[in-house]
């Protein structure tokens, strides 16, 4: 069996060694307990890459988040609004070195200050952050990110593996919301049947000198996706604990198209 062209991980690093396109729309639902709202948000993320054959690329992201906030049944006292916001607009370099043992991967990128800023949209894209733990940082308002990272991935004809640490630095912003530095480590497992992938997948992020942050959130997932060839679907589960809103269950579809090398 030869081995296989997608890696199965969505909420993990996105960045691989092949050109492509990624689109995912994922939802989260909250343990709110007796919460006067009812809270809808829905993420959009995009990403695409572009790699010559010697292992050299790059990438960029960006993501939308529109999210309802409707009264519970018997609620009185606050209005029923929506918002659509904004992430970071991202982009940056990678290079890819292919090994007997595996493949290393390397991206340092820039996300400027992009996302969106107004109270109801910072919380649009607040409740919408859990679907993409692992891009945490591209939802903070006025602030500008340099983003480094390092994976090791190991894809046989029957399991794939890989590593994620990065380091998101907060290099400009408001002093209003003074992010600081986030360290990510995501791990992930997958086995394959055929075109079939199960995966399993560990997103943590650990804040940095950010005081208004827990000091530490997580988020594991189980992943399904299929491999038609030119492209492969996914679907994905994660339960994140540690949140700022509750502990809470996000589902998000994945949709992955292979690009011509440049």
């Amino acid at each position: 069996m030869p081995a296989p062209r997608f890696e199965p991980f969505v909420g993990m690093d996105l960045v691989g060694a092949s050109s492509r396109l990624d689109v995912q729309l994922g939802t989260t639902r909250f343990d709110q307990g007796d919460s006067e709202f009812k809270i809808v948000p829905v993420r959009l993320n995009l990403f695409g890459e572009l790699m010559d054959p010697r292992g050299f690329g790059g990438y960029a992201n960006l993501s939308f988040t529109y999210t309802s906030f409707e009264l519970a049944a018997g609620a009185t006292g606050k209005e029923s609004f929506s918002a659509l916001a904004m992430g970071a607009a991202e982009a940056g370099g990678v290079l890819a070195q292919r090994f007997s043992w595996g493949t290393l991967l390397g991206r340092v990128g820039l996300a400027l200050p992009t996302a969106s800023g107004s109270e109801d949209r910072i919380l649009a894209n607040d409740l919408g952050r859990d679907a993409r733990l692992t891009d945490l940082a591209l939802i903070e308002p006025d602030t500008t990110w340099l983003r480094a990272s390092a994976s090791w991935w190991r894809a046989d004809p029957d399991t794939i593996l890989r590593v994620d640490l990065g380091l998101d630095a907060a290099v400009g912003g408001s002093d209003d919301f003074a992010p600081g530095s986030v360290v990510r480590l995501n791990v992930g497992a997958a086995m394959r049947w055929g075109v079939a992938q199960l995966g399993f997948e560990l997103m943590n992020v650990i804040f940095v000198d950010a005081a208004q942050r827990d000091s530490s959130q997580h988020a594991l997932g189980v992943v399904v996706r299929a491999d038609l060839g030119t492209w492969a679907p996914a679907l994905a589960l994660s339960r994140t604990l540690g949140s700022g809103v509750g502990e809470s269950l996000s589902l998000v579809a994945s949709a992955t198209w292979l690009l011509p090398a440049l």
